[in-house]
């Protein structure tokens, strides 16, 4: 399978004999990630493709959803990506977690470099100030979704006011 790497805005790049137009503008975003209401997209397939490093060949693993909520994997691309960074973020802050997509799966969970002090990719993104402000903004989100907004709390009991008026 070819991997594209580095794609940037406006190149086409060839998946499974497939062409992929990636577009770095927010509106024009479209790969098959998800949506404020669809939430994260997390596929689990048999096999995921794999990329070679070096002499190893090396692949994405649903396993790491277990403990990164905020992962979310592209097919078209073999990418992951955050999804609360990339929908309530900026694509210029961290475009490996919003817009490029994480392709090097030797880093993404550790390396040898750990046993160094060394953070993962997924670790160091999960404690930067910009994932935790985007966390708490899915966060509130969330719980709007939950509670509805004031107003819509509020109209049921404006309603049984003015119907007891009449």
């Amino acid at each position: 399978m070819a991997t594209a790497t580095g794609v940037t805005s406006n190149q086409t790049c060839s998946l499974n004999n497939e062409s992929a137009k990636i577009d770095n503008d927010t509106d024009n975003f479209k790969l098959d990630l998800g949506d404020l209401k669809s939430g994260p997209k997390r596929p689990i397939l048999k096999t995921f493709p794999l990329t070679k490093f070096g002499t190893q060949n090396q692949g994405f693993n649903s396993s790491y959803y277990e403990n990164h909520t905020w992962l979310e994997y592209s097919i078209s691309q073999d990418a992951v990506f955050c999804y609360e960074c990339r929908i309530f973020g900026s694509y210029q802050i961290e475009p490996t977690f919003t817009s490029i997509g994480l392709k090097n799966w030797k880093k993404l969970c550790g390396s040898k470099g750990l046993k160094n002090g060394k953070q993962s990719k997924l670790d160091a993104h999960a404690s930067t100030k910009t994932h935790l402000t985007c966390m708490a903004k899915w966060s509130g989100h969330n719980d709007v979704k939950k509670t509805d907004t004031v107003h819509t709390q509020l109209s049921p009991i404006e309603n049984i006011s003015k119907a007891q008026l009449i």
